[in-house]
């Protein structure tokens, strides 16, 4: 695999950052993950519209034009020779003076990467996923905005954590009021009745590319769609659930905390 860093193309043993990137010893970045379907990126304008939203949200400049990012990633996919790729765009603030103070970060750190995409075996999507609601909650929106797709992503990993240990897929947290949010690395939908309902934004989600084209869709082909709040109590009596992100689409789930839904 060919790495993109900072204007050049390294063998991915040879792709190297400083030790005193701040993305590395503070996590201090944003990023994006997309999807390369017969080499064209999907939603390629609306990912990097949020990762000029996240870049803004912590005060970093991205010196980089659209123009410019779409070129670099779709080079990445040519160097790699990938069709259908999973592709990472990381900018750090880059190194500066010792301290958490900014000003001194000067030169962001830009790195793309592009896998082949392999996705989780058919038997997820015929069926479904078992999930769990964490004990891990998703970090109050006061104290770290959702809408920035960070780099220090511990909160999910965490809740990730929780699920492996369950055997489970995905590990979704509820915020400190008790409403479900959103999984480790997904967006949940629940089905009631008919009708499709998701957290809002401000129960602290970051809103997904995937889930927002899933509402646009459904809304278009005549369903009713709410972005209201509910309980773990909701989510477990469902008629139906599902996850959506870049690399699962659309993810079906049968189970919850070992609950079947539905019919299952």
């Amino acid at each position: 695999m060919f790495v993109y860093l900072n204007g050049k193309f390294y063998p991915e043993k040879e792709a190297k950052i400083s030790v005193f990137d701040r993305g590395f010893i503070y996590g201090d970045g944003i990023f994006e993950t997309m999807r390369a379907y017969a080499g064209k990126i999907f939603k390629l304008d609306e990912h990097l519209l949020r990762l000029r939203h996240s870049g803004s949200l912590i005060l970093l400049k991205i010196p980089f034009s659209d123009e410019k990012l779409k070129e670099v990633l779709t080079s990445t996919l040519a160097k790699n020779d990938l069709k259908c790729a999973i592709l990472r765009l990381t900018i750090s603030r880059g190194i500066g003076k010792r301290g958490l103070a900014i000003n001194s970060c000067l030169n962001p750190t830009l790195v793309i990467t592009a896998y082949p995409f392999k996705g989780l075996p058919s038997t997820y999507y015929k069926e479904g996923a078992s999930i769990v609601i964490t004990k891990t909650r998703r970090l109050h929106p006061d104290c770290l905005n959702p809408a920035i797709k960070g780099a220090n992503f511990l909160n999910n990993i965490l809740a990730k954590a929780e699920a492996d240990k369950a055997g489970a897929l995905e590990g979704v947290m509820l915020n400190l009021d008790g409403f479900v949010t959103e999984g480790s690395t997904s967006n949940i939908f629940v089905v009631q009745e008919k009708r499709i309902f998701t957290p809002p934004c401000e129960v602290g989600i970051l809103r997904g590319v995937t889930r927002d084209t899933v509402i646009t869709l459904s809304k278009e082909s005549g369903c009713q769609v709410f972005e209201e709040p509910f309980g773990k109590e909701f989510l477990l009596n469902a008629d139906e659930a599902f996850l959506t992100n870049t690399s699962y689409e659309i993810m079906p789930v049968v189970k919850v905390n070992d609950k079947t839904i539905g019919q299952g």
